[in-house]
């Protein structure tokens, strides 16, 4: 349901930018491209907004579709989430606005025992920071907070690991919140989609002048 209404609200969104782009852009075209073919100039720069918008949104889409595919994670515009750690785990939230995230291992959730204390940590990590194989989550609520070793599938609580939690006072590990993970985990993929999805629109909109102004200028040298 909320892949559905983020589809809608970005269409939405990009066909009221694009008819604000294109009457912006019509009007100075109108205004600043003189009298000779004028119409021809202001339909080129009011279609413009809405050629650039389209291609960066397919773009956009192909990328994210790619990305999901080839690196088996989430799309990126529904409702849950997921991102690969070291060993087979993975980190699974649902985004409902609580940014909540679970652990898991063979499709099964993490869970921590440290003397009597048994807690779910899979429903309440707000923070987390991979480093090689050890996976440190933290949960900004209940301050229950872990040290997970993917290859020896251990888990202990943070500050039961004095190196841990001293590199984390020193600065040396940042922990990242569940949103600046995800980002983390797939923003070189979406980068390089950008850049390829900016040279296609560069070159669409300069084949959609130099078609329209070539054909503008053969019709000015008809006798």
């Amino acid at each position: 349901m909320m892949l559905f209404v983020n589809i809608l609200f970005i269409l939405g969104f990009a066909l009221l930018l694009a008819w604000v782009l294109g009457v912006i852009g019509g009007l100075m075209a109108y205004v600043l491209g003189g009298k000779r073919k004028r119409k021809r100039k202001v339909f080129l720069a009011a279609i413009s907004p809405a050629v650039a918008i389209g291609i960066w949104i397919v773009g956009s889409f192909v990328t994210m579709l790619l990305t999901s595919v080839i690196c088996d994670i989430d799309l990126g515009i529904g409702d849950s989430w997921v991102a690969h750690l070291p060993n087979g785990y993975k980190l699974y939230s649902i985004d409902d606005n609580t940014w909540h995230g679970y652990i898991t291992c063979d499709d099964q959730k993490v869970t921590i025992s440290d003397d009597e204390l048994r807690f779910d940590v899979s429903a309440d990590v707000t923070n987390i920071q991979v480093v090689g194989d050890t996976v440190i989550g933290i949960n900004q609520d209940n301050c229950v907070n872990f040290v997970l070793n993917t290859s020896k599938k251990s888990i202990t609580l943070l500050e039961n690991d004095k190196r841990i939690s001293t590199m984390i006072d020193n600065g040396q590990i940042k922990i990242l919140t569940l949103n600046e993970f995800y980002w983390e985990s797939r923003k070189i993929p979406y980068m390089i989609g950008t850049v390829i999805t900016l040279i296609v629109i560069i070159l669409a909109l300069f084949l959609l002048w130099k078609i329209g102004l070539y054909s503008l200028k053969k019709e000015s040298n008809d006798p």
